[in-house]
């Protein structure tokens, strides 16, 4: 719950208590008032009146709902059903860390309810209870997180996704997701640097949300890893949706050299990326190259794992099967998501991102 939720959110000794203006469950409804005379009072509304009390509150309140209801015109069918399809949107006090088990048509279909299940088990969780005893942890149903190639697919936070589950695969995951907790806490090593200029090659990572919960965090940082040990001129960079959803589970990445055809590898694991950037960027001196072959010498003992192994998840993009499906595509939504990192704005910008809304700003 948010600092505004615990201090201002209820009537102890707040504006409501004095105005006697509170809810049944002790909320401070002179917040609500607030929220819904900068918002409006009709239907339009919902969302962000919702998105308001959930900033302030840190979840949706009943009391603040039925005041709601009680002072707009908008109904409590609507308000159910936003605050019921949206995942950002609690309807109870949540822990540190918001589970959302996906119910859409394809999770429901392959055992979401059996996912749901096993979490509240593993959690600990009694009937009717969301949040675990220590405040960790919140379960929530939802009805979509757009990962349907995936399903069953569970939401741990903002970004962590993970897909294929089974009953039996639930305490890993959970097991996984502190994990990650911990090396958040440490950044992953930044690549060499490489310049912007043309004529620079560049390792391109999706950064979709399929991709991401069959673990392209993982293969992001044992590439950047490898490519600053190998001191390689080479940027390495996220990008969104490729157009090639049926590789997954496992991430995809390309690797564009200047004056050579991109090479596409699919189903990279973590332990590949060195194979991957040792064949396109070999270590400069007499040190790396002595480190690589001991390197090599070291993984084909341990993983009897043999020389040029990698090209095996190489695709060629001029092959009759790849162009037929990418060759038809045209991409208008979703143009340059292979290129571009879809959290930088700047590149965006680069590429006429607003221009249109810059062309309907002009001619009002």
């Amino acid at each position: 719950m948010s600092g505004d939720g615990e201090n201002g959110g209820n009537c102890r000794g707040g504006t409501g208590a004095r105005d006697g203006h509170c809810g049944a469950d002790g909320v401070d409804l002179t917040v609500v008032d607030g929220i819904v005379a900068r918002h409006g009072k009709e239907q339009a509304a919902v969302i962000p009146i919702l998105q308001a009390l959930q900033e302030h509150f840190g979840y949706l309140p009943e009391s603040a709902l039925r005041h709601v209801c009680a002072t707009t015109r908008i109904t409590p069918a609507t308000i159910t059903g936003v605050a019921s399809f949206y995942d950002v949107f609690e309807l109870q006090p949540s822990g540190r860390h918001r589970v959302h088990v996906c119910h859409g048509t394809a999770c429901h279909v392959k055992g979401a309810e059996r996912i749901t299940e096993a979490l509240e088990q593993h959690l600990g969780l009694e009937p009717g209870q969301h949040s675990t005893a220590d405040g960790e942890f919140t379960l929530g149903k939802v009805a979509c997180i757009g990962c349907c190639t995936l399903a069953p697919a569970v939401r741990i936070g903002d970004t962590a996704t993970y897909a294929h589950l089974t009953p039996d695969t639930v305490p890993a995951m959970l097991d996984e997701y502190r994990a990650e907790l911990a090396r958040r806490a440490t950044p992953a090593p930044a690549a060499a640097a490489a310049g912007s200029g043309d004529g620079v090659a560049e390792i391109r990572i999706s950064l979709d949300s399929c991709c991401v919960a069959a673990g392209t965090d993982g293969v992001h940082r044992a590439l950047a890893e490898e490519l600053r040990a190998n001191r390689a001129r080479a940027r390495l960079q996220r990008v969104g949706c490729v157009s090639m959803c049926h590789q997954v589970p496992m991430p995809m990445v390309e690797v564009r050299e200047p004056g050579r055809d991109p090479v596409v590898y699919a189903k990279v694991t973590a332990d590949e990326a060195r194979a991957i950037v040792g064949r396109h960027f070999p270590p400069a001196g007499l040190f790396g190259r002595v480190r690589a072959a001991v390197s090599r010498g070291i993984d084909r003992l341990l993983t009897d794992q043999a020389k040029g192994s990698i090209e095996r998840h190489a695709l060629d993009v001029r092959d009759p099967p790849v162009l037929d499906f990418l060759g038809r595509q045209r991409p208008i939504a979703t143009e340059h998501s292979a290129e571009l990192d879809p959290l930088d704005v700047d590149a965006y910008l680069a590429r006429g991102g607003f221009a249109a809304l810059r062309r309907c700003r002009e001619l009002r």
